[in-house]
């Protein structure tokens, strides 16, 4: 489970439910708004960007092989370094979670935060310089967006 903002804490409900809080965001499109309910994994851990922000790579469970998730952290977070450096703006939220889904309409989908993709344009093999390229230009060019 994933939201544009990072997970404060849950609670136990009956019925094995949870009730989960998060972060209050800032003001935001509602278009923006992500609220992901799915079976999920972090296969690699969290890279930061140079200003610190978290970036979490998440997909459901056995979904990439590790060195092409490796990339797409890099990249996400060598995107937040850019647009910071070119902005003169530091990135607004406490993390950004690239999150990699089996099938969407789109390449990806940009709410503030977490960012949605199809899994194999995230996911290159990594001997298949094009596709890895390809990756590099979406993730940039998804995170522009917000």
């Amino acid at each position: 489970m994933t939201t544009n903002m990072p997970l404060v804490g849950c609670a136990p409900l009956p019925a094995a439910m949870q009730r989960c809080r998060f972060e209050t965001s800032p003001p935001m499109s509602t278009y923006q708004t992500m609220f992901l309910l799915s079976p999920l994994q972090t296969p690699w851990p969290t890279t930061k960007s140079s200003s610190g922000v978290p970036v979490n790579m998440l997909m459901v469970p056995g979904a990439a092989p590790p060195a092409t998730t490796a990339l797409t952290l890099a990249v996400g977070a060598a995107a937040i370094d850019a647009y910071e450096h070119l902005l003169q703006v530091p990135y607004p939220l406490p993390k950004l979670d690239l999150i990699a889904v089996p099938a969407n309409h789109f390449g990806g989908f940009e709410a503030w935060g977490a960012i949605e993709f199809i899994a194999s344009g995230v996911t290159p093999p990594p001997d298949d310089p094009a596709r890895v390229l390809n990756t590099c230009w979406l993730v940039r060019s998804t995170l522009a967006h917000p």
